[in-house]
């Protein structure tokens, strides 16, 4: 697997993020997870991208014979919504057996510095760091899943200690 960090364009958080704590509702020891939404311009330069690398990945494994044949393909980590399209990138909270946790994705503020006074919520405006990650399953076939490494919120997000308690109308700054 590469090493090296990508960077999404701004886009908007489509659905509810798992960044502090992972979602443990399907499976222990969890997810941290976030989905990234895109105007289809600012999207085709990634989808070419995913699909580039995939296909790289492929021809990698027909060409060390560890496949023969024809090879299936998993889900896409992108989604089609008409005029925009949605990213999902991922990161395990760590092993079934526990042995290995993983820490939870960074989250910098727009100036880009760390921080931990910010939660990110749905409709956020954000940037995503994340790594390409091939993978290949009997069960699936051979698919691209994104990485998430860090997020930065750009704009629109809800300071957490306003969160916890302070009354906020439900506005975040």
């Amino acid at each position: 697997m590469e090493h090296t960090f990508h960077t999404t364009p701004l886009g908007v958080v489509a659905s509810r993020p798992f960044l502090d704590k992972p979602d443990t509702a399907h499976a222990k020891p969890g997810l941290y997870h976030i989905e990234l939404r895109l105007g289809t311009a600012e999207a085709s330069s990634l989808i070419a991208d995913i699909d580039r690398r995939l296909e790289e990945y492929i021809e990698d494994r027909k060409r060390n014979a560890k496949v023969l044949g024809a090879t299936a393909l998993a889900p896409s980590p992108y989604t089609l919504d008409g005029d925009s399209v949605t990213f999902a990138f991922k990161l395990s909270a760590g092993t079934r057996t526990g042995l290995r946790p993983q820490d939870p994705p960074v989250i910098y503020d727009a100036t880009a510095n760390p921080t931990t006074d910010i939660r990110i919520i749905r409709g956020a405006h954000v940037r995503v760091s994340f790594q390409f990650a091939p993978y290949h399953s009997n069960l699936f076939g051979a698919g691209m899943k994104l990485k998430l490494a860090a997020v930065q919120g750009m704009a629109k997000f809800a300071p957490a200690r306003q969160l916890a308690g302070t009354p906020s109308h439900g506005f975040a700054p």
